[in-house]
């Protein structure tokens, strides 16, 4: 990866430039001034060198500090997230911002050191701003060594991904009754006729991700549609089948595959499943054997059910695109409002259900989502949840539980099974 292209390189080598350039301005007014002009204040050379070698060695070892007290959360954060949410934690713009503070300093606090020479006293101007500079690194340290702590908070990591997911929804799902068209639509044309069809194979291995309806009807000659056999957030290995095109007489399928966009890693920005897996990730971590978190269980399940409600609440995206001359861009792999509800809370159901307390939060869930959908008059939406309470009732029923327990979950069990009125 080219140097300028990584921020974790260039921005601290921009920040130490910056602290340099800093220093030069600095010294230039202290140079242009007469002396004793701040104050009165004449520092001695020795000494200010003395304090300011000494605050250069500090910013080196604080930094460490830095980087060991993030290591050290990852290490003892592992054992609550998956590597997936680790990185959360990591792409910490907060805390890279500090490291490029650091940088700054260092670089200002180093140009003013080399200039100390021969004159008894130190500039006024520089000395100062140096120092004050240093006692803003030691607050900044503090205050990042107290983040660190926060930022690994179950809670609020949840919370952070539970927010960029119900964005990634909110981008890509359009408000309810502003959906266009969907492959129920007769325009979607009927995928199993064997005519002139062309395949479209991947170009590279990787990860789907944002399709461009726009970009893909761009490849295609007037009258042609094509139609994506996969969707943002899915693996394709290079020459596997992702599409068809028809009529594809004057087309080139590799025009086609190099339209999509194929990565190394997948982003919630575009895919809208990663981050709901990743809150299933810590419900699941939470409720394995020997952990036992249901605490941490039951808030994963409540910030399912936050992006869950989002999604039942809005349209689906389009998945038939038209463009001009008759260009058409058919998603054939997109999920529907089953898809996504089985997937937040399948998983869970299969590992916790057996557990009263999870169970319970399963079910208060779904019948807040229930109650929700309800008042869309949309029974399309409701069925799936319906269909995952009674899913949640007969584990529930299955579980081998002492008799003082199954007294109380049989008379719940009655209850759930009756939909919301």
């Amino acid at each position: 990866m080219s140097f300028w292209r990584n921020p974790s390189l260039r921005r601290p080598a921009i920040t130490g430039v910056v602290g340099l350039l800093l220093a030069v301005v600095t010294l230039r007014l202290d140079a242009a001034l007469p002396s004793g002009w701040l104050f009165g204040l004449q520092p001695p050379v020795a000494g200010t060198r003395a304090v300011l070698g000494a605050v250069l060695s500090s910013i080196i070892t604080v930094s460490a500090l830095v980087f060991w007290v993030r290591g050290m959360f990852v290490q003892l954060s592992a054992g609550q997230f998956s590597s997936r949410v680790l990185r959360w934690y990591l792409a910490d713009n907060y805390q890279q911002r500090v490291l490029d503070f650091l940088v700054g300093v260092f670089g200002y606090v180093t140009g003013v050191t080399l200039t100390l020479g021969g004159s008894p006293t130190a500039p006024a101007l520089s000395t100062v701003v140096a120092v004050s500079l240093s006692l803003c690194a030691l607050i900044v340290v503090i205050v990042t060594i107290t983040d660190s702590a926060r930022a690994t908070e179950l809670t609020g990591v949840m919370a952070q991904i539970a927010e960029r997911t119900i964005g990634a929804v909110r981008d890509a799902h359009p408000e309810r009754g502003k959906g266009i068209t969907r492959r129920s639509d007769s325009s979607a044309g009927d995928a199993t006729r064997s005519g002139d069809r062309l395949l479209v194979h991947a170009p590279a291995s990787g990860w789907v991700g944002h399709i461009d309806d726009a970009r893909l009807a761009a490849t295609l000659p007037a009258n042609t549609t094509v139609r994506i056999w996969t969707r943002a957030g899915t693996f394709v290995v290079r020459d596997s089948i992702v599409g068809d095109v028809e009529p594809g007489g004057d087309v080139d399928p590799s025009a086609v595959g190099n339209a999509l966009d194929i990565g190394r890693t997948r982003d919630v920005a575009n895919d809208v499943e990663l981050g709901m897996r990743e809150l299933i990730d810590i419900a699941l971590q939470a409720l394995a054997v020997g952990t036992r978190d249901t605490t941490s269980g039951y808030e994963a399940i409540n910030y399912l059910a936050f992006v869950v409600h989002e999604i039942l609440l809005r349209d689906l995206p389009d998945d038939v695109y038209v463009g001009h001359d008759g260009r058409r861009v058919v998603r054939m792999a997109e999920l529907t409002y089953e898809d996504y509800v089985n997937t937040a809370f399948d998983q869970i159901r299969l590992s916790g259900a057996g557990y009263p307390a999870i169970a319970s939060a399963l079910l208060t869930a779904l019948r807040m989502l229930a109650d929700a959908v309800a008042q869309t008059d949309l029974p399309e939406r409701l069925d799936p949840l319906q269909r995952q309470i009674d899913l949640v009732l007969d584990r529930l029923e299955q579980a081998d539980l002492p008799q003082h327990d199954r007294q109380h979950i049989d008379g719940d069990v009655v209850a759930w099974r009756k939909p919301a009125e």
